[in-house]
């Protein structure tokens, strides 16, 4: 791991900047979240946990709740910057998504994401969106599992756009798959994932392979001009077979070398 990795484990993973989800949420967000979870979806679940995350560092009274001041094209356009006309509607029936679904955990608990609150504008009171986060999403309600960073960037897009919600389910695998193997990536550097691991992986994603087979070359490097986004290297591939996370998501990778290295001691 590099000196500047070796920071971040100081300053950032002792001061748990890093949001995080159980292991069993992150596969059961996978397997339930499917139909539903495409990639607006997935920007808004980001979010969510990022959001929440940061009241926590910032000591509110209670982190869960998400307020938004506005209506959901305020959410839409405003907060997580979607740029189509139709963001707020599908925005909204996203956010009603993860209230209503109820995600069954390795523990037998069912559980829905959050709970929602609309206020509609009255007189000269604004309208207003209450998200209130479930246990699932707070890292400290996750029991025995293994907390599963989440990416700050997510990972580059190739393909139809049908694909991308999956692409995005297979990114939090690999991730998870690097946190429940976290003492070989601590003691190695990287982890070994065999095509069939990541065919695997790919199906349990709802993801064709033949779409992994175009993401894979993107995933190890940077974007060039033609690219679809401009998103950096989500993987790194130190000798065949091999793989860990690329350069830009240092502070995961610091915060997995960490949880590695407790294993190890």
């Amino acid at each position: 791991m590099t000196a500047e990795a070796r920071r971040v484990v100081t300053d950032d993973v002792a001061a748990n900047l890093v949001p995080t989800v159980g292991d069993a949420v992150a596969a059961a967000i996978v397997a339930r979240g499917h139909g539903r979870f495409r990639f607006a979806a997935y920007r808004a679940l980001r979010w969510e946990v990022f959001e929440g995350h940061a009241r926590a560092l910032r000591h509110e009274p209670d982190a869960r709740i998400l307020t938004i001041e506005g209506d959901w094209s305020t959410f839409a356009h405003d907060v997580l910057k979607f740029t189509r006309q139709s963001a707020p509607y599908n925005l909204k029936e996203i956010v009603r998504a993860q209230a209503a679904v109820a995600f069954s955990l390795p523990d037998g608990s069912t559980e829905s994401m959050l709970a929602l609150h609309e206020r509609p504008r009255q007189g000269r009171r604004r309208s207003s969106i209450e998200i209130v986060l479930g246990s699932m999403l707070l890292p400290h309600s996750s029991g025995r599992n293994a907390l599963v960073p989440m990416l700050r960037n997510l990972p580059p897009m190739v393909g139809y756009n049908h694909e991308h919600g999956p692409l995005v389910n297979l990114s939090m695998l690999v991730v998870r798959e690097f946190r429940i193997r976290a003492r070989e990536l601590a003691d190695v550097g990287s982890v070994e994932i065999k095509p069939e691991r990541f065919e695997a992986l790919a199906r349990e994603a709802w993801l064709p392979l033949a779409a992994l087979r175009l993401a894979l070359p993107r995933w190890l490097r940077d974007a060039k001009p033609k690219d679809m986004d401009d998103a950096p290297a989500f993987l790194a591939s130190p000798s065949p077979g091999r793989f860990t996370l690329g350069p830009a998501h240092a502070t995961e990778l610091a915060f997995l070398d960490a949880a590695g290295r407790d294993v190890l001691a």
